[in-house]
C-alpha cells in the first residue's frame, strides 16, 4: 500500500480500497467481451446465476466458449458460491443473492434430470443410478477443471485411493486415470485436452467397477438450459 500511495493517480480508502483517480471509464478501458459481460451484470443488481447471466450476454452476441474462458479467468468477476457470480468490488442486495441461488439450484436439478432421461439410451449397456457395480454421473468440463486440472466425481467418495480406471471415449481409449482422496481422477484433464474436447463440454460418465473402465458419452452442445 505504502509503493500504491505514491502513484499520483491511485487513491486508497479505508486502509485498503484502492481505486483510481480520476475513475476509469469501464465501457472505454474494457475489452468487447468483457464489456457485454460487466453491462449484464450491472443492469441486473450486480450478482446472477451461471445460466442467466451466459444466456443474457449469449443474446448479446457473446460466444459460448469465449463467455466461459472469461466467467472463469477474468479479475472482474468473483464466484460467490457454485454457479453465483457478481462484480468484483461492487454492492448488491443480500435478497437477490438469495434468489439467485434458489434459481440456480433449480435449474440445476432440472438440467441433471432432464439431460439423464434424454440421453440415457445412448449408453452401450443399461447402468444403474446408485449402488451395483457401475455408477453413472453427469460431468461438465468447466473452465476452472482445465486451469486446474481437477475432475471431481463426487459418486466414487467409498472407493479406495489409487483405483485406476481405464478411459473410453467415443469408443477409443485414451489411457488410465487415478482416484485421488479428494474424489478426483488424476490425469483425466490432460486426455480430455488431447482429444480436442472444450471447456463447456458435457459427458455422462458410465463408471464399470469390475472392469475398472470409465466409458464418457459425449452429450450434445446446448446453449441454453432445458425447459
Amino acid at each position: 500500500l505504502k509503493m500504491l500511495a505514491q502513484v499520483d493517480w491511485i487513491r486508497i480508502r479505508q486502509l485498503s480500497y484502492v481505486t483510481a483517480h480520476p475513475p476509469l471509464n469501464w465501457q472505454e478501458e474494457l475489452t468487447e467481451t468483457e464489456r457485454l459481460m460487466v453491462q449484464v451484470l450491472k443492469e441486473t443488481g450486480g450478482v446472477l446465476d451461471h445460466f442467466d447471466w451466459r444466456r443474457r450476454c449469449m443474446a448479446l452476441g457473446v460466444k459460448r466458449s469465449t463467455f466461459q474462458v472469461y466467467e472463469g479467468n477474468s479479475a472482474l468477476f468473483v464466484r460467490l458460491a457454485q454457479g453465483i457470480w457478481c462484480l468484483r468490488g461492487v454492492e448488491f442486495d443480500p435478497h437477490r443473492m438469495a434468489q439467485a441461488r434458489q434459481k440456480n439450484a433449480e435449474r440445476r436439478l432440472n438440467q441433471a434430470l432432464v439431460l439423464s432421461a434424454r440421453h440415457l439410451a445412448m449408453l452401450p449397456t443399461p447402468a444403474p443410478t446408485g449402488s451395483g457395480e457401475k455408477l453413472l454421473q453427469l460431468y461438465q468440463v468447466t473452465a476452472s477443471a482445465f486451469r486446474n486440472y481437477c475432475a471431481t466425481f463426487a459418486r466414487l467418495k467409498h472407493l479406495p485411493v489409487g483405483t485406476r480406471f481405464r478411459v473410453i471415449l467415443d469408443s477409443k481409449v485414451l489411457g488410465q486415470v487415478g482416484l485421488t482422496d479428494d474424489q478426483r481422477l488424476r490425469g483425466l484433464i490432460p486426455h480430455l485436452k488431447r482429444a480436442g474436447v472444450q471447456a463447456g463440454e458435457a459427458f455422462l460418465a458410465q463408471f464399470d467397477l469390475t472392469e475398472l473402465e470409465v466409458r464418457l458419452v459425449r452429450l450434445p452442445d446446448e446453449s441454453e438450459e432445458p425447459s
